[in-house]
């Protein structure tokens, strides 16, 4: 692939993937906020949200906000723009290609948001009542 086409490839793709996903976000904590937090006998939440809940004892009410919601969907765009762009630098079959499309995404989920969850945790956003 020429390496113009990739860029911009990547770039749409990036900008797409964040407003699907910021809008999607959006659509969640309203309705989180509503106090309907069942959708079809689910629960509603954001997944990001919940790792670093677990993982950090994070507050939950302080990250359902639109600017987190923005947040979770630029590092999501950019960890799949990122993978997508690194696979594609592979000149390997497509089943290589997949398995380190997905060794690169999830090495890159854990990495980022751990980065988030400490930098959040030396902000105070920890939960008091662990």
């Amino acid at each position: 692939m020429d390496w113009d086409i990739m860029i911009i490839s990547s770039v749409i793709a990036f900008v797409v993937i964040f407003i699907i996903l910021f809008l999607l976000n959006v659509a969640k904590i309203d309705k989180i906020k509503k106090g309907k937090k069942k959708r079809n006998n689910k629960d509603v939440f954001l997944i990001e949200v919940q790792y670093l809940f677990y993982k950090y004892k994070i507050n939950k009410e302080r990250l359902y906000t639109r600017g987190y919601a923005a947040l979770f969907a630029f590092i999501n765009a950019f960890i799949i723009s990122v993978t997508f762009w690194a696979i594609e630098l592979i000149p390997w079959h497509l089943a290589f290609k997949m398995l380190i499309g997905f060794v690169l995404l999830m090495g890159f989920i854990y990495s980022i948001y751990g980065i988030l969850g400490s930098i959040l945790v030396k902000r105070g956003y920890q939960d008091e009542h662990k």
